[in-house]
């Protein structure tokens, strides 16, 4: 049968020797595991496990595909008959051989699972045995005593005087034969430093002419990043050529290389924190500090990246000379101790005494870095030498790092905050460039900040690892492992097939949007349909390649669809209960796409608004009204309620203009005067013809209505304004009056006082007499 000839196509005893082979290097390298004194062995040996691990897979992955298709075979066959039963011998035969096959090539998966199974034991090991070391390595103690003291003096003189020895038979070899190798090298890293130079004034002098805060995020990497990315540039540029001109011999190497590491840390050190505390100008400083406390931090903080750098530089240049053990161990001391101070300084740091606010460090900073300089010394002074060194090169390393991170932080929220990234020069490019409005850039801008935190991250983590005792090769195993896979419970999954999956879905929205562009710019614009019906056209399109990508990403990232249904089938409840708003809303959206009771430019009437249809979306529909107000009606309401569309087959439409004229006025005029006037105006439609409707006599008007058809109903306001501004201005001309509303009053029984009142007859009340004053006893009549 073919699934038997597919099984015999294996080999199985060379699958078996193939495992044997790597069954004997395992052994091998567990021996060396056993023996290893130091960390680099240990490493190297977890770096060939990994690949005894891949060859493991690369023997066992046909095989675990020839056994997949026997057991569908023997699916397909069926079980054995109960006893008593008659089958076919042929099937019976095919049965036999069959699970003999698959049994034969179980030999083999069980064999490499069990080699496995050890490599897991041996990575066990050895991570048990690089913690034992770490551990010894910082809990090795060397007492400080007068005899060491006294032998550090001359092993440093002995040291030094070694290394002027190799370098003069550096430059007798190498050099004074030939300096020519040596003088375009020197001139090509002069060329190199001029470059970077101007490029970091050329950058300073255009970020720091704004104090924006997004300016002030941007400064510390743009005057850090590049100029010090440009300065390892020259750096390894420099490296090479010097290697290419054969300068280096086999003991200056590594110490070159050394020392252009040095140039390049303590550059991005003193770059970073001139850019943070930026002492010469207080609107571009992203801490609150006086300019006096922040220069002093800055010049702390750069004192610390110089000791810890020439700490590193001296003990390369120990190994170089092969100097004593008193000399690394002094040096050690020294830079221990110099740490803690300038640690100790810095947390003292406080604004000058006569400032009105008298500010420091925050203490969730000046109380850690206190504490973390008296362990120091109290290690040095004990004699954990190695402890002291340890944490004080991890407050200097792990601090700039972590310092880095969280401005890379601060830039990615402040540059994905609305209208920040804008009113910049980027902004204004891509304005420019690619006709975008200020909402767009703040969306792209979004993206891009979390984009850049999340390479901020990326370069970060690894950082910090590689410092607190990781080695490259542990970074690149674990990237291996969760490439190939990572099992969580039996759930397993890949960062490849993951990022597989999205590109597919990318690749897949990026294709849709072109084809709708494509479609709707050079097909659907030949066709005389209306605008409504290419609108739903492209977004039709737009939704099945949406839903063809979403189906192709998530079959890319090896996601298997069949234990899908069991969430489909969870969440149906919920759908059912919870969303069954959103999914009405959504397949009412699909049926106005379909059967188009609406359309976009319609104009409409529904749930109270009446207005022009500006978008139809999955869950709603958005409605512009003469007021310029968008409203947003759910889609449902227009299938389950009624809904007024003036434009559904056609555009044109019919408006009555009510006219009122006073009593006594020529009527065939009238009708003559509005009907030449309609049939004037270039919106108004000769067919049907203007018609004026004698609706009756009025209360104080004689009321017409005069009845037209527009080619577009969404223009009859401005064709009624424009009629009536016209009949107006004709009826004026013509004498023909268009009167108000007037009531005469009859009034047939009143009080006659009020009667006299209102015609004016009432009598003046006459005026009250004054009293005569009585006369005085002095006073005598006339």
């Amino acid at each position: 049968m073919t699934s038997i000839a597919f099984a015999q196509a294996i080999d199985v005893e060379q699958k078996l020797e193939e495992l044997d082979k790597i069954e004997r290097s395992v052994e091998f390298i567990g021996r060396t595991i056993d023996n290893a004194d130091n960390d680099n062995t240990l490493i190297g040996a977890r770096s060939k496990l990994l690949d005894l691990q891949s060859a493991i897979d690369a023997v066992v992955v046909p095989v675990e595909e020839r056994i997949t298709v026997l057991t569908a075979q023997l699916e397909a066959l069926g079980p054995a008959p109960a006893e008593g039963g008659s089958e076919s011998l042929q099937v019976r035969s095919d049965r036999e051989e069959t699970m003999a096959q698959r049994q034969e090539l179980r030999i083999v998966t069980t064999r490499a699972d069990e080699l496995d199974q050890n490599i897991n034991k041996a990575f066990e090991r050895i991570a048990d045995l690089r913690r034992q070391i770490f551990t010894n390595r910082l809990s090795q103690r060397s007492p400080i005593t007068i005899d060491l003291l006294a032998s550090i003096s001359g092993d440093s003189l002995t040291a030094i005087s070694r290394f002027q020895s190799k370098l003069r038979t550096w430059w007798t070899v190498k050099v004074a034969p030939d300096p020519r190798p040596f003088g375009l090298v020197f001139a090509f890293f002069c060329i190199l430093l001029l470059g970077v130079l101007v490029l970091t004034r050329r950058a300073n002098s255009i970020l720091s002419s704004s104090t924006s805060r997004l300016n002030a995020l941007i400064l510390p990497f743009a005057t850090t990043i590049i100029p010090v990315g440009l300065l390892g540039l020259a750096l390894a540029l420099g490296y090479w050529a010097m290697d290419f001109a054969s300068l280096f011999n086999a003991e200056l190497r590594v110490f070159v290389r050394t020392l252009f590491i040095v140039v390049f840390g303590v550059s991005f050190a003193f770059r970073l924190s001139r850019a943070v505390f930026s002492p010469g100008n207080s609107e571009l400083r992203l801490v609150p500090l006086s300019s006096f406390a922040a220069q002093r931090i800055h010049v702390l903080v750069s004192s610390l990246a110089l000791v810890h750098a020439l700490d590193y530089l001296t003990r390369q240049l120990g190994q170089l000379v092969n100097a004593p053990l008193a000399f690394t161990i002094g040096n050690s001391f020294l830079a221990s101790v110099l740490i803690a101070i300038l640690l100790l300084l810095l947390a003292r740091v406080r604004d000058k005494r006569e400032d009105d606010v008298s500010r420091s460090l925050p203490p969730w900073v000046r109380i850690p870095l206190l504490l973390a300089s008296i362990a120091i010394i109290l290690a040095a002074v004990a004699g954990y030498i190695g402890l002291a060194r340890f944490m004080a090169q991890q407050l200097v390393v792990t601090g700039t790092i972590l310092a880095t991170a969280f401005l890379g932080y601060l830039l990615s929220s402040e540059a994905g905050k609305p209208g920040v990234l804008a009113p910049t020069r980027v902004g204004q490019w891509l304005k420019d460039r690619f006709s975008l409005d200020e909402t767009d850039v703040d969306q792209y801008a979004l993206f891009a900040s979390i984009g850049f935190f999340i390479l901020v991250l990326l370069a970060a983590i690894p950082a910090i690892l590689l410092q607190w005792g990781s080695r490259v090769e542990d970074l690149f195993a674990w990237m291996r492992q969760a490439i190939v896979g990572i099992q969580i419970g039996s759930f397993e999954f890949s960062l490849a097939s993951i990022f597989y999956g999205i590109i597919i879905f990318a690749i897949g929205v990026a294709v849709t949007r072109l084809f709708q562009s494509w479609l709707g710019n050079t097909v659907l614009e030949r066709t005389r349909a209306d605008h409504g019906v290419k609108d739903s056209i492209r977004t039709g399109v737009g939704y099945v390649g949406i839903a063809l990508s979403i189906f192709l990403g998530i079959t890319g990232a090896g996601v298997d669809l069949g234990s899908l249904a069991i969430v489909a089938g969870a969440l149906s409840l919920g759908i059912g209960f919870g969303l069954q708003n959103v999914v009405s809303n959504f397949v009412s959206g699909l049926i106005m796409l379909v059967e188009r009771p609406i359309k976009v430019g319609d104009f409409v009437q529904a749930s109270g608004f009446s207005g022009t249809v500006s978008k139809i979306s999955v869950r709603a529909t958005e409605i512009n009204t003469i007021h310029n107000q968008t409203i947003i009606i759910p889609n449902s309401d227009f299938i389950n309620a009624p809904v007024g569309n003036w434009t559904h087959k056609i555009r044109s439409g019919r408006v009555d203009i009510p006219i009122g004229v006073a009593y006594g006025s020529n009527l065939e005029l009238v009708r003559d005067l509005m009907l030449e006037l309609a049939h004037d105006h270039e919106n108004v439609l000769k067919r049907p013809e203007p018609f004026v409707f004698f609706e009756g006599f009025g209360d104080s008007s004689i009321n017409f209505q005069l009845r037209i058809h527009v080619n577009d109903y969404t223009i009859y306001p401005r064709v009624q304004t424009d009629l009536l501004f016209a009949i107006d201005n004709v009826f004026r001309e013509n004498n023909v009056e268009i009167p108000f509303p007037q009531r005469d009053l009859n009034i047939r029984t009143a009080d006659p006082k009020i009667m006299d009142q209102l015609t004016g007859k009432a009598q003046a009340k006459p005026k009250p007499r004054s009293r005569a004053k009585p006369k005085s006893d002095g006073e005598t009549g006339s």
